[in-house]
């Protein structure tokens, strides 16, 4: 779990120039974990959006990046019956969203077999 926050930690720090705000966030909700990454950067475009936790898409420059960051975070929240979403628009920065189900309830799905 650490990686995927780290890796969208980094996306954030690298869209958002020297001295922009980029905010961590974590709450409860419905039995789910929610961590919120927000950068302050110039925000993606509805087709760039689209293509964001596709392998190897990235809006970094050559050799700047992988595109593999926002892949394995999407892998990670999927294996646990999570999700990865993206909220962005042009010039108003960029919020990713990891969702988890809270150990209770991953525990009890793993229980019934539910969510495979």
């Amino acid at each position: 779990m650490w990686g995927s926050l780290t890796a969208l930690a980094e996306n954030a720090l690298a869209a958002s120039l020297s001295g922009q705000t980029v905010l961590l966030g974590a709450e409860t909700a419905g039995g789910k974990l929610r961590f919120t990454v927000q950068d302050s950067g110039c925000g993606m475009s509805p087709d760039a959006l689209k293509c964001v936790g596709e392998p190897f898409y990235t809006t970094k420059a050559p050799g700047q990046g992988m595109g593999l960051g926002t892949f394995l975070a999407r892998l990670f929240a999927q294996r646990l019956d999570g999700s990865l979403t993206f909220d962005s628009e042009p010039g108003a920065g960029t919020r990713a969203m990891l969702e988890i189900p809270l150990v209770e309830d991953y525990e009890e799905r793993e229980a019934t077999g539910a969510g495979r």
